[in-house]
């Protein structure tokens, strides 16, 4: 991160206060409240203290010495004649100062380590977030101590050794916040359209962890007034004649034999009214921010579209539908494109590892396929057949330490190779992916207008308003919504509409259509066919549904642990399956529409990676294995256009045909 950047992000979190506390007022518990008037009250009064004091602060007066409270001394004077309630306003201005400039100090230099201990390349991450689990051990207080006797005692050395011992407990809060937003899936779909670590930072995350960062960091201003007390007691912090609560407490010390009780009682009252008032704010805020998200919440099955001025207004659904017209037949299956010259897409041979994981097996392994100019592919396969992996191995967003043999080329150019910087590039440009749960890949702290904006800047080609209008979506209802107030086909639009943004040649869809109801489904693979179909746009779909994928593709690849053990035009490869592992999936197709029950529904799971059988691994759950299928691995047979590898290869029986989305068609 440069310091540049490190700046931004440190100022953008200071900005990013007001968006995590729409409606914090009123979400604020009583006490809190109390206790917000009681801090404005301490900071109205350092502002114009020294003009409503009494007395000056520093002045010795002409009365008797060390006086109780009386009518003209309210609080009694010292043991110098200086009246006591005036060196406790002056006072104020230093405690006030202390408990407002050292968190803001903290957090912006918490802020700059933690971001940069979270998103850090591996062995830079570990030192600094050993460094910062070794600096959070000490006692706090004896380092302040140690410190401020090593340099020169006053109020600036007090505030810049406070924020030195704050930082680093900040910087924990905002890398475990950072790492924790950057496992979801909106950080992913983000860098899906070529966005880097700090852009994502932020434009993204940050605002998603602006609040309980900043929660934790107005937890430490009652801390910053107490340990400045102590230090001025000390003598260590502000030095008198100058009035600190801690010194003024310090003063009345050598009282108390005597019966002297009350400057150090007044002084002691103010100091902890001031950290009682601190720490009940902080913990009303962080029980308000915890409540609710931006703006109100829906609740499931409803919509909530933006009514005047930005304040939602419920409604059953929006009184714009999804589409314009009624939602797009399912229509024949799609039509094989002439396949000429080199594919736009080429993946051969690849294997993807983790060492550190299942023992380093390989989790992929000679996965080979091509993507040619407007062709739309399928990737088909239960859930665990490394799908959704080999996608990510294209768009070259791996997780660390994972191991890449084979070769990916995209448009001519070799991807396992280019340098990232080079590959990011590529990304929402020339390849672009709709993730598969459209709730969690969009930032839920963002109205979908700013997010497509953001997208839009970043391509510069299209305008939000356009994007939504070719995914059938109304502008002046989508863009100032947030994602939880559209409805579940309306969010996977939103998603499709970003991916357009940057007019990629290719399109990965991985699971477009999960938790979405059987019309939903038909609306967005009509979508889909229309824009594969109409803009020349190459897809490769991911699913476990042969139906959607029988409705919009016309090339199939069959996943099985990691490993394609089926390809070939979809038509004839979905009629008469020539490996046992599709055969059984086409099989327990059910249809509800025709009233056919699946009579061979297929049993078992998909091995884990490291305890595949050292033949076919399928031969776990297939009734025609034999001993050769468990102990050779098939080797791949087929002509060019179709092929598979199976011991016993067979045209099987299919059951019922894949049938229509709206009828219904489902694989169990």
């Amino acid at each position: 991160m440069t310091p540049l950047s490190a700046r931004r992000l440190a100022g953008r979190m200071r900005r990013l206060a007001a968006a995590p506390t729409a409606g914090l007022w009123r979400r604020l518990p009583a006490g809190a409240r109390i206790a917000a008037f009681v801090v404005a009250g301490l900071v109205l009064l350092a502002v114009v203290g020294p003009a409503v004091a009494p007395y000056p602060a520093t002045r010795n007066l002409t009365g008797p010495l060390a006086a109780p409270p009386d009518a003209a001394h309210w609080f009694g004077t010292d043991v110098y004649g200086r009246d006591v309630l005036s060196r406790i306003i002056h006072g104020t201005r230093v405690s006030v100062v202390a408990g407002l400039v050292t968190p803001l100090l903290a957090l912006a230099a918490g802020t700059v380590v933690g971001a940069a201990a979270a998103l850090a390349p591996g062995p830079l991450r570990r030192v600094l977030e050993w460094l910062l689990d070794l600096l959070v051990t000490f006692p706090g207080i004896v380092l302040a101590v140690a410190l401020a006797a090593l340099l020169s005692p006053g109020l600036p050395t007090t505030v810049v050794v406070l924020s030195v011992l704050f930082a680093p407990a900040v910087a924990r809060v905002v890398r475990a916040a950072v790492v924790a937003e950057y496992g979801k899936d909106y950080v992913l779909v983000g860098r899906f359209m070529g966005a880097g670590p700090a852009w994502l930072l932020a434009h993204h995350v940050a605002r998603n962890v602006a609040g309980p960062v900043l929660v934790f960091t107005s937890s430490l201003a009652g801390t910053a007034v107490l340990t400045e007390a102590s230090l001025s007691f000390l003598g260590l912090s502000v030095q008198p004649p100058t009035p600190s609560w801690g010194n003024v407490v310090n003063d009345g010390r050598d009282l108390m034999a005597s019966g002297g009780w009350w400057v150090t009682t007044f002084a002691g009252l103010a100091t902890l009214v001031a950290v009682l008032a601190l720490s009940v704010l902080a913990d009303g805020l962080a029980a308000a921010l915890g409540t609710t998200a931006p703006g109100e919440t829906a609740r499931a099955g409803g919509a909530v579209a933006a009514g005047p001025g930005g304040a939602p207004a419920r409604s059953r659904r929006p009184s714009t539908p999804e589409s314009p017209g009624p939602a797009a037949p399912a229509g024949p299956r799609a039509t094989v494109p002439a396949r000429r010259g080199e594919p736009l897409l080429a993946v051969r041979d690849l294997g993807i590892r983790f060492p550190a994981a299942h023992g380093g097996a390989e989790i992929l392994s000679g996965v080979s396929f091509d993507v040619h100019p407007g062709e739309s592919v399928g990737l088909v396969g239960e859930s665990g057949s490394g799908k959704s992996l080999t996608t990510l191995a294209v768009m070259g967003l791996l997780p660390a330490g994972a191991r890449v043999t084979g070769s990916i080329r995209f448009a001519g150019r070799e991807l396992t190779t280019m340098p990232a910087r080079e590959r990011r590039k590529l990304l929402g440009t020339g390849l672009a992916m709709v993730y598969q749960d459209a709730l969690s890949a969009l930032n839920p702290g963002m109205r979908v207008g700013t997010q497509l904006r953001q997208v839009c800047r970043h391509s510069g080609r299209h305008r939000p308003a356009d994007l939504l209008r070719r995914v059938h979506l109304d502008p002046g209802r989508t863009l100032s919504a947030y994602p939880h107030q559209l409805s579940g086909g309306q969010r996977q639009r939103v998603l499709i509409a970003m991916a357009l943004a940057g007019d990629p040649a290719l399109l990965l869809a991985d699971e477009p259509t999960t938790a979405l109801d059987v019309t939903l489904q038909a609306e967005i693979a009509g979508l889909l066919r229309e824009l594969t179909a109409g803009r020349g746009l190459s897809m490769l779909l991911v699913s476990h549904d042969l139906a959607f994928v029988a409705q919009l593709t016309s090339r199939i690849n069959v996943m099985y642990a990691g490993e394609i053990v089926e390809a070939g035009p979809v038509a004839p490869v979905l009629a008469g399956p020539r490996h046992r592992y599709l055969g059984a999936l086409a099989t327990a197709i059910t249809s509800l529409e025709r009233g056919v029950r699946a009579d061979r529904p297929l049993t078992g799971a998909v091995p884990q990676p490291g305890r595949w059988p050292a033949g076919c691994r399928f031969s776990g759950r297939c009734p025609y294995a034999t001993a050769r299928c468990r102990d050779t691995a098939p080797v791949w047979a087929g002509d060019g256009e179709r092929g598979f590898a199976c011991h016993h290869p067979a045209g099987l029986p299919v059951g019922p045909q894949p049938v229509a989305l709206t009828g219904g068609g489902e694989v169990r």
